[in-house]
């Protein structure tokens, strides 16, 4: 009788070990830690996946965000060779003084930049003056120097 019970038993063990387990993996778990829009959380656990760069968020990658995409820009041109704003420049300029001071939250960049006329080293300077020009008018209209970021162009 042991000597059925020990066939039988090696029988039993056999027959289970003929079977051969499915090793397909169809999703690999490094895939889940990529973070898509670098806010720090993980797209597996990101339920919020299009918040803004620089933007905190809490464990599920969302926060209480507005987000104002709108620009609004003023595009006006100097004399050729000069850094005094035109009367239609002083016109579009007080309309966004105007616009900056009923806002807040509202800021400006002012790009100072010139043709591709004269030198360099000239037109650096010049950019330079065209650019402060339009920051001392903004200012002169009532726009506070903290919402103006200012930056120069000159090749």
């Amino acid at each position: 009788m042991n000597k059925l019970y020990v066939a039988l038993l090696a029988a039993l063990l056999i027959s289970a070990c003929t079977e051969i387990p499915d090793t397909a993996v169809d999703h690999y778990q490094f895939d889940d830690i990529s973070d898509d829009d670098a806010d720090g959380v993980i797209n597996a656990r990101d339920i919020c996946r299009r918040t803004p760069a620089r933007v905190q968020v809490d464990n599920q990658g969302c926060t209480d965000w507005d987000v104002r995409e709108k620009i609004d820009y003023i595009q006006f041109y100097f004399a050729f060779d000069s850094d005094q704003v035109t009367p239609d420049g002083q016109q579009g300029l007080k309309l966004l003084a105007s616009k900056l001071k009923q806002n807040p939250d509202f800021a400006i960049t002012v790009i100072g930049d010139t043709s591709p006329e004269g030198s360099l080293r000239y037109n650096e300077k010049l950019a330079h003056k065209c650019a402060d020009a339009v920051v001392q008018l903004l200012i002169s209209y009532g726009v506070d120097m903290d919402k103006i970021d200012v930056h120069y162009f000159f090749e």
